[in-house]
């Protein structure tokens, strides 16, 4: 031990014990280094596309969207019906109430039925039906003898209904249940379409925010490789300098320990970096085992291109292409078509009721269809009907409910528009403070790597001390991670403003297909 130095303090020999344990673990980290996959920001768009989770999930909202439209249109759907029934009766016979015999009869009566029947979007009912009746049997009666006799008898008779319409002129005459419950399956439709575009919004906009942030963690990296080789060489260099007599061996300790200190940060920053790599093959893979042993190595670099922020534009592109806006104007026009709904309940019935048939009676049915068919005996009928239920208090409070929820859904829209107004607002500030940041951070690094190389020059001459150089090497690494770290503030801004304004899909020319309503 050299006289001069005295005693090495305990915390710098431990700490030149870690870094031979630490550059172990970096060697046996570097010797297993998993395969490397070159993407592009487009690339990884392109994957998560097709493969992400929560967009796999959200497409299938349109599609129940749209087979419950159908669904609803299925009221609209006639029903036809057919019926035969077969009767067989016995009369016992007796006396009316002018005491006159009543003969007593066995009867065989074949009925059919057939009907159409269903509603049509104006709200009226509809009905076309055709009855028949064939009866035969055998009737007791008296001859001239007086002798009791069965005499045979077959008669026929029908009646069909051309139309039988009620037309309501109040309750359900501009809007009733089937109708209310079209529009708005039409509505959800819209709104499932607009929900599956603001998932696609925000996945694109998370693969971007990831994409930058690996771009920093590959940067970071470097920085801290480059703090290591710093560190390293100088320590080449007091080692030479000790050895001749010319530094004392504390300064080679704390070059030592600073040296440590760089390893432990170039571990770190290759855990960040693999963690977030993780987090972008979270987005753009269905199957992470497909991607075990193979690293995503970015096609690009941080850059910072001049943007055109304009904070008046974006809130007007906001307004036409926010998807979280557009689907609260739906919930406003949901809420108003429910209101409208229960306004009319509040109305009585007044229906117009109307009636056109033909009557037939033959002794065969051959002769009964014939006359339903020749219009011989007609009959029609038309009128009015009326009813409301006493009170009425469920219409009303419904009524009631429906205009508080609109009036809540009018307040939440204007606050919508108060909040992506700051947002936007929050937006290009950062977007703004981030690109000067990026020429302030970039003066910052040049400077300290000109006072790193004017303080290396001053040691080697003896002029400074080795501590000094550390201070410098620290600055130098803590400029060149502000750097990293403002050029990925910078692209991440770009992308989160184009989020707030709704053109993320435009900028990455995305178009969306929409399910075609029924």
């Amino acid at each position: 031990m050299n006289s001069r130095t005295g005693r090495i303090p305990a915390r710098l020999a431990a700490v030149a014990g870690v870094a031979a344990l630490l550059a172990t673990a970096g060697q046996a980290q570097t010797s297993s280094a998993p395969a490397a996959r070159t993407m592009s920001i487009e690339d990884c768009v392109r994957e998560a596309l097709a493969r992400n989770h929560d967009l796999r999930i959200a497409r299938y909202e349109p599609q129940i969207a749209s087979n419950r439209l159908r669904l609803a249109l299925g009221g609209y759907d006639p029903t036809f019906r057919v019926e035969a029934h077969r009767e067989t009766e016995e009369e016992p016979g007796g006396l009316d109430d002018f005491n006159d015999p009543v003969s007593s009869s066995e009867s065989d009566t074949m009925r059919y039925t057939t009907s159409l029947g269903g509603l049509t979007p104006s709200g009226a009912s509809y009905s076309l039906n055709a009855t028949a009746r064939e009866a035969s049997g055998d009737r007791r009666t008296t001859d001239d003898a007086g002798a009791s006799v069965f005499v045979p008898f077959e008669v026929a008779s029908g009646q069909a209904t051309f139309l039988e319409l009620r037309q309501p002129l109040l309750k359900n005459a501009w809007i009733d249940e089937t109708r209310y419950t079209v529009r708005l399956r039409r509505a959800d439709l819209r709104f499932s379409e607009l929900a599956v575009r603001e998932q696609l919004m925000n996945t694109v906009a998370s693969v971007e925010q990831a994409y930058f942030d690996l771009l920093a963690a590959r940067e970071t990296v470097r920085v801290r490789q480059a703090a290591l080789d710093l560190a390293e060489r100088l320590v080449r260099e007091n080692s030479q300098r000790v050895q001749i007599g010319v530094m004392e061996p504390l300064d080679e300790r704390q070059a030592q320990a600073q040296m440590a200190a760089g390893r432990a940060d170039l571990l770190e920053a290759r855990r960040a970096r693999a963690t977030q790599e993780n987090t972008l093959k979270n987005l753009i893979a269905d199957d992470l085992a497909a991607w075990t042993g193979v690293a995503i190595e970015p096609a690009e670099t941080l850059e910072a291109a001049p943007a055109d922020l304009d904070a008046d534009r974006s809130r007007d592109e906001a307004v036409r292409s926010r998807p979280d806006l557009h689907r609260a104007v739906i919930d406003l026009e949901r809420r108003g078509l429910l209101t409208s709904f229960q306004r009319n309940q509040l109305l009585p019935h007044v229906d117009l009721v109307g009636t056109y048939g033909h009557a037939a009676s033959s002794d065969e049915l051959s002769g009964t269809i014939d006359q339903m068919g020749d219009g011989s005996f007609p009959f029609y009928a038309v009128g009015l009907s009326f009813s409301m239920p006493l009170g009425n208090r469920r219409a009303r409070e419904s009524h009631r409910v429906s205009e508080a929820e609109k009036a809540r859904a009018e307040d939440g829209l204007r606050q919508l528009r108060q909040t992506i107004a700051v947002q936007i607002e929050n937006a290009v500030v950062a977007a703004r403070s981030s690109f000067e940041r990026v020429a302030a951070t970039r003066e910052a690094r040049g400077f300290a790597e000109a006072a790193l190389a004017a303080g290396e020059t001053k040691l080697a001459n003896g002029k400074l001390r080795s501590y000094e150089v550390l201070q410098l090497q620290r600055d130098l690494t803590s400029a060149r991670a502000e750097e990293v770290r403002a050029l990925a503030d910078y692209n991440k801004a770009l992308a989160l403003l184009r989020q707030r304004e709704g053109s993320t899909l435009r900028h990455r020319h995305i178009d969306v297909e929409t399910e075609a309503a029924p």
